[in-house]
């Protein structure tokens, strides 16, 4: 039982500096990687927007529910409810959607 063991952390140890030496030569070919492709790019006056890469879609913003009638503020309806609607009816302060 003693020698799995001590096999057992012998195995482990050297996983971890199997993996270390693995992260360290990955870096060293990301770091070629990346200088050859800036190389590249220079070279043939390629711009990041001619690769075309996919921009975030972004989301309408939702359009205000309420409104408070004394200071002006709006809220949606989504998230925290604001300090002056909370308690209260939310229907009291519903903006016309007409």
């Amino acid at each position: 039982m003693q020698g799995s063991v001590e096999s057992y952390f012998h195995l482990k140890s050297q996983l971890s500096d199997l993996q270390q030496r693995v992260d360290q030569a990955r870096e060293a070919v990301k770091k070629d990687a990346i200088a050859r492709i800036r190389r590249e790019m220079s070279e043939f006056g390629i711009t990041p927007a001619d690769l075309g890469g996919r921009r975030g879609r972004t989301l309408p913003k939702p359009p205000a529910k309420y409104r408070d009638p004394v200071s002006g503020a709006t809220w949606t309806g989504r998230g925290r409810e604001p300090a002056w609607i909370r308690g209260k009816d939310p229907r009291d302060f519903e903006i016309d959607a007409s």
